[in-house]
């Protein structure tokens, strides 16, 4: 009796694993895997979250706090020289462009969106989610390096000039005068 009883108590504390065993092997192996990549990639993008700042939780790239005209730049990007109010130029390194794309397609309501082999170009874009009127931009972000995974972003403020140019008559009097008065 005592032999019976030991193997009693080994075959109920084995048989929850083993079941589990049984039940795991039934499922296509397929699906297992599918689920181990999927598992991996959460997991791949949430330590990327965590160890590049310019992305959050879920991998999509934070906003700067930095802005050109009413558009907020994204995370990561240095203001390159030659950049004034209007036309801003900024670039990135490590920087994928889908995560460029993903962050402009959220905030844009783009007039035409044009395709390149290195990027594309948000044409006669406005602000989404405002009711407010707002000047158009024109937003390009490019892959300029792919080996550096460099992305350039040329943002291009249409709001019309504080102060109007002077009509073209005026500007030659004026040009006039002054050749006039410095000698």
């Amino acid at each position: 009796m005592g032999k019976l009883h030991r193997v009693g108590v080994t075959l109920a504390l084995l048989a929850p694993g083993l079941l589990a065993c049984a039940r795991r092997s039934s499922e296509p192996v397929g699906s297992v895997s599918l689920r181990n990549e999927t598992a991996h990639a959460v997991q791949r993008a949430a330590d990327a979250g965590r160890s590049d700042p310019r992305f959050d939780a879920e991998g999509s790239l934070k906003p700067s706090g930095r802005h050109i005209g009413w558009l907020e730049l994204p995370s990561g990007f240095r203001e390159q020289p030659g950049s004034s109010p209007s036309l801003g130029t900024y670039e990135a390194d490590d920087m994928p462009l889908e995560a460029v794309t993903r962050f402009l397609e959220a905030r844009l309501s783009a007039g035409r969106i044009d395709h390149r082999a290195n990027g594309l170009s948000f044409r006669d874009a406005k602000a989404s989610h405002t009711r407010l009127a707002l000047p158009a931009m024109h937003v390009t972000a490019l892959v300029t390096d792919s080996t550096a995974r460099r992305v350039r972003l040329v943002v291009e403020d249409l709001s019309p000039p504080a102060q109007p140019p002077l009509p073209l008559d005026v500007a030659a009097r004026e040009q006039q005068r002054e050749r006039t008065h410095g000698q």
